[in-house]
């Protein structure tokens, strides 16, 4: 233990170490003398005993503190099982989203395309001519007179 640590640090620190479990003689011989060595050292103790109790820590040899020790270091299988099922929905989420943001940038789903340098003009159900260089429109009836169209890629309408 530092010198410069207070005795609450300090006590917290030994809180640790005993609840880590694997505590030999000389640690316990150790952690006495430092109780034992000051007042101080042994009221922080005895605080920080007390706060632990009323928040549900207990002591450290009771088995409800244990058992909450254990479960909090054991990954739980319910858990990690969740967390695998969200990350697969995001994933196929997110691959969804790119194939139709994909598919949209390359016009694949437009109502009609034009490749470089094809030949022959498009005309739409209206008649509204369409220019014929590498272009993909979508079509839709915004209101029954009028036909409303998306330019996904080239020169459009």
């Amino acid at each position: 233990m530092a010198a410069a640590a207070t005795p609450q640090r300090q006590a917290v620190m030994w809180e640790v170490r005993l609840r880590e479990g694997d505590a030999g003689e000389a640690e316990l011989r150790a952690f006495e003398h430092w109780r034992g060595a000051a007042a101080d050292n042994a009221h922080a103790w005895d605080a920080l005993q007390e706060r632990l109790a009323r928040i549900g820590g207990g002591s450290r040899g009771s088995r409800a503190s244990a058992a909450m020790a254990h479960a909090l270091r054991t990954p739980s299988a319910e858990r990690r099982r969740a967390l695998r099922g969200a990350f697969a929905l995001l994933a196929l989420g997110i691959g969804a989203w790119g194939a139709r943001e994909g598919a949209h940038g390359l016009g694949l789903d437009a109502d009609w395309r034009s490749a470089v340098g094809e030949r022959g003009a498009g005309v739409l159900a209206d008649g509204t001519p369409l220019p014929t260089t590498r272009t993909a429109v979508s079509t839709w009836l915004a209101a029954p007179p009028r036909l409303r169209c998306i330019c996904a890629r080239g020169n459009c309408c």
